[in-house]
Order: C-alpha cells, then sequence, then structure tokens
C-alpha cells in the first residue's frame, strides 16, 4: 500500500494527489496496527509462529 501511497506522491504513473497519498499510508498504517494487535491478542501458543506472523506482518494485508 505504500507503493500507491508514492505514485500518488510523487505523480508516478498518475497525477499527484496528496490526499489520496495520505489516505493509504493512514490505510497501511491501520492495517498493520490491526494485524499486530490480532497477533499480540490472539491465543496463538506457538512462540515460533507468533515470531513468523510478526516479521510477515505486511503480507497479511
Amino acid at each position: 500500500m505504500s507503493s500507491v501511497a508514492e505514485c500518488y506522491r510523487n505523480g508516478i504513473g498518475i497525477g499527484r494527489d496528496l490526499d489520496k497519498a495520505k489516505y493509504w499510508y493512514q490505510r497501511e498504517k491501520d492495517l498493520t496496527l490491526a494485524t499486530n494487535e490480532w497477533i499480540n491478542n490472539s491465543e496463538i501458543e506457538n512462540d515460533d509462529l507468533k515470531k513468523i506472523l510478526t516479521e510477515n506482518k505486511y503480507q497479511l494485508s
């Protein structure tokens, strides 16, 4: 999602639109926070699995 935001911010392949860039940066942040909250609050007992999920959080969104 940050790639989409960067395209809007820099006008790469699309007209420059800072409002849309801000939207996509915020969306990425919100999804990352939600994913981290889910991982931290879930009852995953396997610490290795929790570590893998945390390290790969961007792939989950």
